[in-house]
């Protein structure tokens, strides 16, 4: 009978893991960290490799001279292997006997499992799993353990399916990390509010171990390890407000702040001081603006009534006071410019008075007193004007377009009622200079009898010896005019008040040819 040869596997030869059906998820294709238990998984590896050494001298043997037992059976037609011949049936509660080849792949397997699940073992316990999962967690080391008896017992596939199954637990315990996470982080927020800093410290640090990057869980560490110096501020705050050291009460609360920016009383109680110190300065400076307003210094109220409504933004009061701040200024500039008007009325300053007019017109432009005023203003300024016009050119009354145009505003003058003391004077000097203009005055001329004279507007005259003119008031110039004489010109003035003197003109400076 010939026997199929066997071949012992290579023991020396590097393990290349292989990856189990049970064991698919997380882990991947990466290779196994050992975590503890790392002595006794060498030492198993070391009793596998010493095992599958001694089967290489055993099992050949026992392929060659199956036990005579054991009944060969064949169908009719059917060759038994020798493999079918050797192997005896296995019990119903018991894994198939294993070929060496299948026991040594089993036993590879079994380790890498192992190495899988301590890994993840190893990770759970670093983050306290004992702790916030201890049931669950203590029956995965439990199956652990019990893949570890089936594996130094040689049972194989039993350990692979403990180590599977505890694998699946810890996966599990995985899971609950978040939720476990929100547990602590509501445990510690609720420790803070009961102001238990040890309590709360200690329910964040337990989140941070599962979740390190968890934002919510460092500001709550972060408030938990400054949270009595916290409490300790605000008390000392509150012994401030109570001696009414109000503003050092205000920098303890804003260190607390500065501490915990979360710490609501700190931050309610500078709110009610804000408030409280934003209405007792609404308060004064309300009084500040009504006492202005009272003096009639109005851009001080103003300032003031501004003040306040930048504090109390949504206060009618403030808002009321600036509009009648603003209407009393109004009704005091107007008054104080018609009053001036009137002022200058009385002094006959026509312009200044039209002036003030104008500005109580642009406070209210339906201002009747304001628009009648400015008109007569406005009428006795022009008169005002004519008047001194006229008296400056006085020395030309005696032509009689000057004559006619000052007896028409003497005319006008004369017929204002009521003429102050200034148009009175006005118009009796532009009477009298119009009397003296007009007043005739007889003007001797004396000449040598061959001298011809003339006078501009007056007249020419042949050579005389003595002529009388009448002339109005006013200056004058004679011409003298003599064959082969050189001309002369003769200025003189005439003035009813002070008639002049005899005037001569003759030409006496002969020509050289």
């Amino acid at each position: 009978m010939q026997h199929t040869e066997y071949t012992p596997p290579d023991v020396t030869a590097p393990l290349t893991p292989r990856r189990l059906d049970a064991l698919r998820g997380a882990h991947g294709d990466d290779r196994p960290k050992l975590g503890r238990s790392h002595v006794l998984a060498y030492s198993i590896v070391a009793a596998a490799v010493l095992l599958a050494a001694g089967a290489l001298f055993v099992l050949p043997d026992i392929l060659e001279s199956p036990p005579a037992s054991a009944p060969v059976a064949s169908a009719p037609g059917a060759e038994a292997t020798p493999q079918a011949a050797s192997a005896p049936a296995a019990a119903p509660d018991e894994d198939p006997l294993l070929t060496p080849a299948e026991t040594a792949a089993a036993r590879l397997d079994a380790q890498n499992a192992l190495a899988a699940v301590l890994q993840l073992q190893d990770t759970l316990a670093a983050r306290r799993a004992n702790e916030w999962a201890a049931t669950e967690f203590g029956a995965a080391a439990a199956r652990i353990t019990e893949g570890e008896t089936a594996y130094r017992e040689q049972r194989f596939p039993a350990a692979l399916r403990a180590y599977a199954a505890a694998s699946q637990q810890l996966r599990d315990i995985e899971k609950l990390i978040p939720e476990t996470v929100a547990t602590y982080i509501d445990e510690g927020e609720r420790a803070l509010l009961s102001q238990d800093s040890v309590g709360a410290q200690a329910a964040f640090e337990r989140a941070l171990a599962l979740a390190p990057d968890d934002k919510r869980a460092a500001t709550g560490l972060a408030r938990a390890q400054s949270l009595d110096r916290v409490i300790a501020l605000i008390e000392e705050a509150k012994g401030y407000e109570r001696v009414g050291d109000s503003e050092r009460a205000r920098s303890a609360y804003r260190e607390a702040l500065n501490l915990d920016p979360a710490a609501s009383e700190a931050a309610q109680a500078l709110e009610r001081m804000d408030l409280a110190r934003r209405e007792q300065e609404f308060a004064q400076a309300m009084s500040a603006g009504y006492k202005a307003l009272e003096a009639q210094q109005f851009e001080a109220a103003k300032k003031s009534f501004d003040r306040a409504s930048k504090l109390r933004p949504a206060a009618t009061e403030a808002r009321n006071a600036l509009q009648q701040t603003a209407l009393r200024a109004s009704a005091a500039r107007l008054e104080q410019a018609l009053q001036a008007a009137a002022n200058h009325e009385r002094a006959e300053r026509w312009n200044e008075a039209a002036g003030q007019y104008r500005a109580a017109l642009a406070i209210d432009k339906a201002l009747d007193v304001a628009n009648s005023g400015l008109q007569r203003a406005s009428t006795r300024a022009a008169l005002d004007l004519e008047l001194e016009k006229a008296l400056a050119q006085a020395a030309r009354l005696g032509e009689d377009a000057s004559y006619r145009q000052a007896q028409t505003v003497l005319d006008r003058a004369r017929a204002v009622a009521s003429p102050g003391p200034r148009l009175q004077k006005q118009v009796a000097a532009l009477s009298a200079a119009i009397t003296h203009a007009r007043t005739p005055v007889t003007v001797i001329l004396n000449s040598d009898g061959l001298t011809a004279v003339s006078i501009p507007r007056i007249g020419n005259y042949a050579p005389f010896a003595q002529q009388q003119l009448t002339l109005l008031a006013g200056r004058y110039t004679a011409v003298g005019t003599r064959e082969g004489y050189r001309d002369v010109r003769v200025e003189f003035a005439v003035d009813p008040a002070a008639p002049p003197p005899p005037i001569t003109v003759r030409c006496t400076e002969p020509v050289q040819f």
